[in-house]
């Protein structure tokens, strides 16, 4: 027992030992040419990348909180349900537009085989919608008033979710674009 332990403080010495000598080489501290350049040719590339991408989370968030910023100071008025239904459908409107844009904001950054998938892909999410809303309409219509309500919120959900599937898609796609190009 006495030689395991006289070992093992042999052995951890030894090891304390060599980690306090060892040092790192200066020559890893010190910039090369070949890894400055590299460097500022990455500062480069993405320098444009990352202020695109800057300028598309902006721009939607910009659109998405003019839409619920405008949708809240209306609701924070009251008024009859009326009004508020009203306010509910303008949201989906909005987001329609919104939609829309990003829709098409991606199909021109396809090719034209992924142009007509994701064609086929939104005409499938039409139906879906479409669906959705008809089984909203029957499950909820029995809830009076509120019951429209809650209609044109779920709608107006379903339509925002997929705003920012298609806004994450172009993000995903400007990414790529700059990963091939540079």
């Amino acid at each position: 027992m006495k030689k395991l332990i006289f070992y093992l403080i042999l052995i951890f010495s030894f090891v304390s030992i060599k980690a306090q000598n060892y040092s790192i080489p200066e020559l890893m501290f010190q910039p090369k040419n070949k890894l400055v350049k590299s460097f500022n040719k990455q500062q480069i590339k993405y320098r444009g990348y990352n202020q695109r991408l800057r300028d598309y989370h902006s721009e939607f968030h910009t659109d998405t909180f003019a839409i619920n910023l405008i949708a809240d100071i209306r609701f924070d008025r009251g008024g009859p349900e009326d009004e508020y239904r009203l306010i509910e459908y303008d949201s989906y409107l909005s987001y329609d537009i919104l939609l829309n844009k990003y829709y098409n904001l991606l199909r021109a950054k396809l090719n034209k085989d992924d142009k007509e998938k994701l064609k086929q892909a939104q005409l499938i999410w039409l139906k879906f919608r479409d669906s959705e809303s008809e089984f909203i309409d029957s499950y909820l219509s029995k809830g009076g008033g509120l019951g429209a309500r809650a209609m044109i919120w779920t709608r107006t959900n379903c339509i925002k979710n997929h705003t920012e599937h298609l806004f994450n898609y172009t993000i995903e796609l400007t990414k790529e674009e700059y990963e091939n190009n540079y």
